[in-house]
């Protein structure tokens, strides 16, 4: 009976340490292979003549990431005749490694013309944007709501992925003022004055990767926020409305955050309905 139980506890010891073993190597895999929130609700919408496929997708620059190579592959299976993309990247040039460090847009550009697909962007260019708001909102809070959603999604990028933070705030408020924006006195103090206005807690070069500024304009009520809120609105009416003028086409590969297409989801669908 003895020699019985210590067999057993023998056996049970071994089975914690394959259990401990399993479990390690499954949150390895997970940590490093899967998608950071997953995505992957993709839209696919046929009226049996022409088609749109939406890659569904949450902003990653990580390169082990396997959003990147189900983005590869079913690009390429897909075989589509234009390609959209947001935020500009459609202009995208660079290698492969730099696609993915820039994200999953600018890889999805990379992809579609090594095979020689055409590629678009899906937004409204930043000067209509800007001189659309700018009929309603005043310059700062402006500028604030752009800066901060830029911080938000850089804070999803990896750590390791270098971030020069003073240096994307100036870059990007130049690229607004270029863009129609009424903003004076550029340099990192002035813009840090400008932010801090707009939040709870002041922004640095230290803390900005913890602030979640994704809650102060997407979530808070505020003039941020109304913003947001507006622009979105605004570009997804853009996207509608494009997408209608691109319906010649046999097929349309879009790659864009979830949200635009949860917003737009039934008018599209009502455009490929007949």
């Amino acid at each position: 009976m003895k020699k019985n139980k210590i067999v057993f506890s023998v056996i049970a010891a071994s089975l914690v340490i394959i259990i401990l073993i399993v479990i390690l190597n499954v949150t390895h895999v997970w940590k490093n292979y899967k998608y950071r929130i997953f995505a992957a609700d993709h839209l696919e919408l046929s009226n049996g003549h022409t088609s749109l496929f939406w890659f569904d997708v949450v902003h990653s620059n990580n390169p082990r990431d396997i959003m990147f190579k189900d983005l590869e592959s079913l690009l390429t299976e897909n075989e589509p005749d234009l390609v959209l993309v947001e935020g500009g990247y459609n202009t995208f040039q660079g290698s492969r490694e730099t696609a993915i460090a820039e994200g999953e847009s600018a890889f999805a550009a990379y992809i579609a013309k090594q095979n020689g697909i055409l590629v678009e962007d899906i937004e409204p260019p930043f000067a209509k944007q800007i001189a659309y708001l700018q009929t309603k909102y005043d310059p700062d809070a402006i500028l604030a709501m752009y800066l901060l959603r830029q911080i938000g999604s850089e804070s999803l990028m990896q750590e390791e992925h270098n971030i020069n933070f003073c240096d994307n705030l100036e870059n990007m408020t130049y690229f607004l003022i270029e863009n129609g924006l009424n903003y004076q006195n550029v340099n990192t103090g002035n813009i840090l004055a400008t932010l801090n206005r707009f939040l709870p807690e002041p922004i640095n070069d230290q803390n900005w990767r913890g602030l979640k500024v994704y809650q102060i304009y997407a979530k808070n009520k505020g003039i941020i926020h109304t913003i947001y809120d507006d622009i979105t609105s605004y570009r997804n009416m853009y996207l509608v409305e494009l997408v209608q003028q691109k319906t010649h086409c046999d097929k349309i590969f879009i790659v864009m955050g979830g949200q635009h297409l949860k917003d737009t989801k039934r008018q599209l669908q009502d455009m490929y309905s007949y």
